[in-house]
């Protein structure tokens, strides 16, 4: 959904300025990052967006603004904190501070938005409506084997409207002609949502004969079904998942977590288990810090998800069989590179956490909390008693999480605590250590836990909405701005490739300095411009992507330096029209805008940039441009020489354009006004009009 346009409304920019005076940045942050501390005049902490060991984080209360100055360089303000941390969209993070603030949204916001709509929003319309569809049909005569079910699991009234379990009964394709009466739009959808297919000719429904459960994303938006079979006796899987869609990724998804994440905010504890029953029983007794992963190997994407939670401490409560220490093990392999503390509870074996929570209540499941075992005593439980080569593929498989924690003394560590439990020596463990790498080097590898500076979240491309992060992994997606009427203005621009996508354009060098223009500006040489020799083919001084990137770097360099020092503006704002790179474009367009049209005694700084961008990803680049510009020479020297730069930039490509026409000329006249203008040319931008010394010297 765009709100650019709404960003217009004067109603709007009040808003965001209301949520910035009422919610300290300070106070949101520590709300979602508890280790934060004061030091001095801002306070720090390790960045929640990469893994590091030295506090890198700092917030600023005084201007409003967040900045990492380790390996992802990413910063903002405190929308652009919520949407990054809480994985929301710019209007779904507007939307939570004005409500947590006592604001109200204009008149017409919704229907403004909703004239917005994309196809990601018509899916999740389409879910929404099946979700109730299922919902009615549980309620009505059909339903009464499966409410027999629920009650049999001890799950009420009021747990089963919370968590909107429906029925998809055994005949005929009630959803399908739901949709058909409805029309196309909504039948289309229920095609891409994956609960209707076609197949000879014919539709009909994906689920039959089962409990319908409601698989929901961190912002309580439905995205897919889970389907639990009512008839045991049936030959078929007990639980079916929607296929993978756009909106629905189970490897992406912890389920219940949007229920849970402001218990474990609070609690800073997580506790996983295995299946919806769980959660739902859970959370019925008290236990609002449940969730469940569904039924996978835990991924990246899990391990951000839980990391933005907050959670310090995860317990896995899972099936007291085979198959619940399998699901521990699947578990463990994307949480340990997150460096919590890990448990599990061993439940008797028959009996899953449902059952336990139906049985014995919320005073019975604490007292079993006191009983959990570290993740690693676990791990080698029962492996005492086994001997040969059972032992060996016993050791292998907890040598398999160990390679997961990040740090090397922690798992040396490991490594003596299976000596000591195993009664093994250290040199045998960890000679069967190298044999695993060696044998995994040739056969398929485990995913490699995340590395530091890896980001949590990306930027999707023009016209999406940014929601839950796809992957732990750098963005791979260009970021492109949203279309506005400021963006217009710079037509005919291209977006510049050496500027990476969703982080700052200097978050491999975070610490760096801007270079100063008197010593290391980077300087575009000058062509022979000798018409003797126009003719002669030459060797171009710098490749067009190391050109272009050194021009984006002048222009990065402006920008910071206005909003450092206001009063540059008047005299750098001619250069601000050539920028190729629309995003940094959008910017400087945008503080030129604050300036001719803003109050006088208003500072343009990056917090106040970042409102007039209102959603357009590329505020996330503001604060990280400034705080470059701070770091390094004097900003006026910095602007000058960036400035003396883009002029001699364009004085070599002006007196180029001149040469070719002197080139191409066919007649003496064309050739005498040809060399004119480049005389004229190279006089007015003080450069040479032949030889080869440098453009800007």
């Amino acid at each position: 959904m765009c709100f650019e346009h709404l960003m217009e409304d004067h109603e709007f920019r009040q808003v965001i300025e209301g949520v910035k005076l009422r919610i300290p940045i300070e106070d949101a942050v520590r709300e979602r990052v508890p280790e934060l501390k004061r030091a001095g005049a801002l306070y720090t902490a390790c960045c929640p967006f990469h893994d590091e060991r030295t506090p890198s984080f700092k917030v600023d209360p005084r201007r409003g603004t967040w900045q990492c100055y380790g390996a992802c360089g990413t910063g903002g303000d405190v929308l652009s904190f919520i949407q990054r941390f809480d994985g929301l969209g710019f209007s779904e993070s507007l939307e939570q501070l004005s409500a947590q603030a006592g604001l109200e949204m204009p008149k017409g916001w919704k229907k403004k938005r909703a004239g917005d709509a994309s196809r990601f929003d018509k899916l999740y319309d389409a879910l929404e409506r099946a979700e109730r569809f299922y919902g009615k049909l549980l309620a009505g005569e059909s339903g009464r084997g499966a409410r027999a079910y629920l009650a049999e699991r001890g799950l009420g009234s009021a747990t089963i409207d919370a968590f909107g379990i429906g029925l998809s009964p055994m005949s005929g394709n009630p959803l399908y002609e739901f949709g058909q009466r409805d029309g196309g739009e909504l039948l289309s959808a229920l095609y891409e949502a994956g609960l209707v297919r076609k197949g000879e000719g014919r539709s009909y429904d994906f689920f039959h004969g089962r409990l319908m459960i409601p698989i929901r994303d961190g912002r309580g938006r439905t995205v897919g079904f889970g389907g639990r079979r009512l008839d045991d006796k049936q030959d078929s899987p007990k639980y079916v998942n929607t296929p993978e869609t756009p909106v629905f990724h189970k490897g992406r998804l912890i389920y219940g977590l949007d229920r849970a994440t402001k218990a474990v905010r609070k609690t800073r504890h997580l506790i996983l288990v295995e299946g919806y029953t769980d959660v739902m029983a859970a959370h019925q007794e008290g236990f609002g810090h449940v969730a469940a992963v569904l039924g996978t190997s835990t991924t990246e994407d899990h391990a951000g998800l839980v990391r933005r939670t907050g959670a310090r401490r995860v317990t896995l409560v899972f099936d007291g069989d085979e198959a619940g220490r399998r699901a521990s093990f699947r578990a463990l392999e994307g949480l340990l590179p997150l460096q919590l503390e890990i448990d599990v509870l061993r439940l008797p074996a028959g009996s899953d956490p449902c059952d336990l929570f139906i049985r014995e209540g919320a005073t019975g499941f604490e007292r079993h909390l006191e009983d959990t075992l570290d993740w690693l005593d676990f791990a080698l439980s029962g492996l005492k008693e086994e001997q040969g080569a059972k032992l060996s593929d016993g050791v292998d498989q907890v040598l398999r999480l160990i390679e997961r924690l990040p740090k090397p003394v922690h798992r040396e560590s490991c490594m003596t605590r299976i000596s000591e439990v195993l009664e093994l020596s250290g040199e045998s463990i960890r000679l069967q250590a190298r044999g695993l790498a060696g044998r995994r080097r040739t056969s398929t590898r485990l995913p490699e836990a995340p590395k530091r500076g890896a980001l949590v979240d990306s930027i999707p491309p023009a016209g999406a909405e940014r929601g839950t992060p796809t992957s732990a992994k750098a963005p791979q997606a260009p970021l492109s701005p949203q279309e506005s009427p400021r963006a217009g203005a710079s037509s005919g621009r291209k977006p510049s490739a050496p500027v990476p996508s969703g982080q700052s354009p200097w978050a491999d060098d975070p610490s760096g300095s801007f270079d100063s223009p008197s010593k290391h500006a980077p300087q575009p040489q000058s062509q022979d411009l000798n018409p003797v020799s126009a003719g002669a083919e030459e060797a171009p001084s710098a490749q067009p992507d190391e050109e272009r990137e050194r021009e984006v770097k002048a222009y990065c360099q402006l920008v910071g330096a206005v909003l450092i020092d206001n009063s540059l503006i008047p005299a750098v704002s001619e250069s601000f029209a050539g920028c190729p790179d629309e995003r940094i474009a959008d910017i400087l367009t945008t503080v030129l805008d604050l300036y001719e049209n803003g109050s006088e005694d208003l500072e343009i700084d990056a917090s106040r940039v970042m409102d007039a961008l209102g959603s357009n990803p590329v505020r996330e680049w503001v604060v990280p441009l400034e705080e470059k510009a701070r770091s390094g020479e004097s900003t006026r020297l910095v602007a000058e020489g960036a400035v003396k730069f883009l002029k001699a930039l364009e004085g070599r490509r002006s007196i180029s354009q001149h040469r070719n026409q002197f080139n191409e000329a066919q007649d003496e006249e064309t050739r005498s006004s040809a060399l004119m203008d480049i005389w004229n040319e190279s006089r007015r931008l003080k450069v040479p009009a032949s030889g080869n010394s440098s453009a800007a010297k």
